[in-house]
């Protein structure tokens, strides 16, 4: 209806890109901070002082991209525990001073000032829980009513993975499969040939090594 009375609404509209990967990103762009507005909002107001809690942990993708995933642990007025997602940046390295940058950028950009942080959740990684220069380390310098706290997920996958272990049969057929998915994938030829194979079977399956849990 615009349109009829307007020629540039016209024109716009004649170029046919409302579905284009421009305006599809921008159009998920602009819901994603909608819906970060709505957490951020219900955390700010509980009654009294905002405080909470961050929990980071770093993945690889698909692609060798790494990426650092932030999220804020929270309770209200019912003492409900929320956890929410606030953030998935990628990061060019893996670096404690990258991820410390990180953490500190989304708390600004999120207006969650870090003096009202009372807990820090990673893994046990050196660059995370690091005693000189870790993550948690650096995040204490600045507050130290930060206090660092193993992830308890990371916990338990560590409990699980010494458990399976003591299992031979378990552990031989873990370890077997990694060392046939390491064959194939380290041999350009040979990971011709099994995708061939599943090409002719009419299946299609993607390699992926088996991922130990560090420390």
């Amino acid at each position: 209806m615009w349109s009829k009375d307007n020629d540039a609404v016209k024109n716009r509209l004649q170029e046919n890109q409302f579905t284009s990967h421009q305006f599809v990103n921008e159009l998920l762009e602009l819901l994603g901070l909608a819906a970060l507005r709505r957490v951020l909002n219900r955390i700010k107001e509980c009654n009294g002082p905002a405080w909470f809690s961050i929990i980071a942990d770093e993945a690889t993708d698909v692609n060798q991209t790494e990426q650092v995933n932030l999220s804020i642990l929270w309770d209200n007025d019912a003492y409900e525990v929320h956890e929410d997602p606030v953030g998935l940046i990628r990061v060019p390295d893996t670096k404690a001073e990258t991820r410390f940058k990180v953490i500190k950028d989304v708390l600004v950009q999120c207006n969650l000032p870090l003096s009202l942080c009372r807990g820090q959740a990673y893994d046990g990684t050196a660059n995370m829980q690091g005693r000189r220069t870790g993550v948690a380390t650096r995040i204490r310098a600045e507050e130290p009513a930060v206090i660092p706290v193993h992830c308890c997920a990371h916990s338990l996958n560590l409990s699980l993975q010494d458990a399976a272990h003591q299992l031979v049969c378990v552990r031989d057929a873990l370890d077997l499969s990694r060392g046939v998915i390491n064959m194939i994938n380290l041999s350009l030829k040979r990971l011709h040939l099994f995708s061939t194979s599943l090409t002719v079977r009419g299946g299609s399956v993607t390699l992926k090594p088996l991922s130990t849990t560090t420390l």
